[in-house]
């Protein structure tokens, strides 16, 4: 059963926001006289400019109620309601016969519009320069259009725009610092609209694909948005505004569409995150009956359409961090990538580690009741369990394979070493026995063609030694040549149906090899017919079949073998043994 969430203060704070974009949209459309004979605003220009206007503004209020109704939204629902009052502020401030100081105030807040762009580009991209970027470009057009206010004298303004009356906001008159000011205004709102256009391109560059995916609709209508309040200060750089030329009726009706869109966009994208978090919630549900291990990656995947999405778990006081399976895994995040903890009590149970884009990271620590978080709690410990598997496994690995090396390395000292003696030794043996022989020393001759034999005969007992240690031609020419040149001294007919002639790890290729020999060896001492073995890779997967072989495998071909990961399979007289080898 699921309880209904209190009412906290940021909740409380959105509902008053709410209302008063709300009001201030209703009072907006209909609390405007009716226009007077001085065309002060687009709306009392033309019918269509006036109900587009009234629709961008009151899209753009919406929108932003939507999201902050929706909790934590992208983008932020307030910088849309802000947006929203902004764009109704030249209706205010060209409102003839209105209240001076709200007309005053609302032409000092008109310019802070393109700055609401860029505030709500900055929530997309994140980080500390984008919010320095933004409050900078706020400090600069606010103190301008603070100092425009209070130099522009209206009754000194031939064109009328946007009011012909007083203003109750005027310090002093400098209609030369105003226009100044004003060019000032116009040149900051261009810089602005290309600053969002530049980032939204460096955006969609440096985004991951579902990012982009997710977001290239409001990233869209934000570059057009960019573009028309760059038009409209070129505009302004070039002409005196007003509502009966042409050029700037077209550029208002232009930056209302791009508005409009810009709304549409963001109602859109806070109606995705929604359905995400009302699938989280169902997750969270879900959770609670006893999940499948590893299922709660599996269904974020399917909800939010990020593939690569992963949730780790911590294990042990390193740090680790490793995946359902107790596989380990790096927390290590990507461009557009973060990740979020989860946390029962003050213990992180489990990371998540996805897209920013399509998975708000609160949204799931939010909707994760007690039960679970206890089923997060028993998935990472059953992790953790399956971790310290892995962490036996791999121990057992590193000794068969320091083993191995420990083997190699012998049989290449006694190769350099004591076979090389025995060599030499033999040498001289023969030069002896020849002198002796040219100077007719039967009786000498005689002791030298017996130290000659046992000098041979402790070779070949110390090459067979060595061969017994470690298998020289395995490591020079792989298991192919190895397991012939086991035949060849095999007394048991050893027949080699079919042998892969890849090369395999060290380790992987001497087990391979132990298991053969082990099988001669058993079947010799039970007087076997033939033995057919076939070395086969499929799958990242030697397969060693060995037909023939009477009795049991011994424990340490066992052990050998699962060191590696892999298994053996008796049934009757064959062995099969499975070797994971990679690719």
């Amino acid at each position: 059963m699921t309880r209904a969430a209190p009412v906290t203060r940021g909740g409380s704070g959105r509902l008053i926001l709410v209302a008063l974009a709300l009001v201030c949209g209703g009072f907006a459309v209909t609390g405007l006289p009716p226009s007077e004979p001085l065309v002060t605003t687009y709306g009392a220009a033309s019918p269509t400019a006036h109900v587009l206007g009234q629709v961008t503004g009151l899209s753009l209020l919406v929108a932003g109620s939507l999201a902050l109704l929706a909790g934590r939204a992208r983008p932020p629902g307030a910088l849309l309601v802000a947006a929203g009052v902004l764009w109704f502020a030249p209706d205010w401030a060209g409102w003839e016969g209105g209240v001076p100081l709200v007309r005053g105030v609302a032409a000092g807040v008109a310019p802070l519009l393109p700055v609401l762009l860029l505030a709500v580009l900055a929530s997309l991209v994140g980080g500390r320069r984008a919010r320095l970027a933004c409050l900078a470009a706020g400090v600069v057009i606010g103190a301008l259009s603070t100092g425009f206010v209070a130099v522009d004298d209206p009754f000194l303004d031939p064109a009328c725009w946007p009011t012909c009356s007083d203003s109750a906001v005027l310090v002093t008159s400098r209609p030369d610092l105003a226009d100044l000011l004003g060019q000032a205004l116009a040149v900051a709102r261009v810089v602005l609209g290309v600053a969002v256009g530049a980032a939204v391109v460096g955006r969609l560059v440096r985004a991951s694909a579902l990012s982009r995916r997710w977001e290239r609709g409001l990233l869209g209508a934000m570059a057009l948005t960019g573009g028309s309040e760059a038009a409209y200060g070129l505009a302004l750089l070039a002409r005196v505004e007003s509502a009966e030329d042409s050029l700037f009726v077209a550029s208002y009706l232009a930056r209302a569409g791009a508005w409009t869109l810009l709304a549409l966009t963001s109602v859109e994208l806070t109606w995705r995150h929604r359905a995400r978090r009302r699938a989280l919630s169902r997750l969270a549900v879900d959770l609670e009956r006893a999940p499948a291990p590893g299922s709660l990656a599996v269904t974020l995947r399917a909800v939010t359409g990020d593939r690569h999405l992963e949730v780790l778990y911590p294990v042990g006081r390193d740090g680790r961090h490793v995946s359902a399976d107790g596989a380990a895994a790096a927390e290590a995040t990507g461009t557009g990538r973060t990740s979020t903890p989860l946390r029962r009590g003050t213990q992180t149970v489990a990371l998540l580690v996805h897209d920013l884009a399509v998975l708000p990271v609160d949204a799931l620590d939010q909707v994760l009741g007690p039960a679970a978080r206890l089923a997060l709690e028993n998935e990472r410990l059953a992790a953790e369990g399956l971790a310290r598997m892995h962490d036996v496994q791999a121990s057992r690995r590193r000794i068969v394979t320091a083993g191995d090396e420990a083997r190699r390395r012998l049989e290449r000292d006694l190769h350099d070493g004591a076979q090389q003696s025995l060599l030499a030794l033999a040498y001289t043996v023969r030069v002896a026995r020849g002198a002796a022989g040219r100077s007719g020393q039967g009786v000498a001759l005689a002791e030298l063609d017996l130290g000659l034999a046992k000098t041979q005969a402790a070779l070949d007992d110390l090459r067979d030694l060595a061969h017994g240690i470690h298998p020289a031609v395995l490591s020079e020419a792989g298991i192919g040549v190895a397991l012939r040149s086991l035949a060849e001294r095999s007394e048991v007919p050893l027949e080699l149906a079919e042998v892969s002639a890849e090369r395999f790890e060290p380790s992987i290729e001497l087990a391979a090899y132990a298991v053969v020999r082990d099988a001669t060896e058993r079947a010799a001492r039970q007087d076997a017919e033939v033995l057919v073995v076939r070395v086969l890779h499929r799958d990242d997967v030697l397969v060693l079949l060995v037909d023939g072989a009477p009795g049991e495998v011994p424990p340490e071909i066992h052990d050998r073998v699962g060191a590696l990961g892999g298994r053996v399979a008796v049934t009757g007289t064959r062995v099969r043994v499975e070797l994971p080898c990679g690719s």
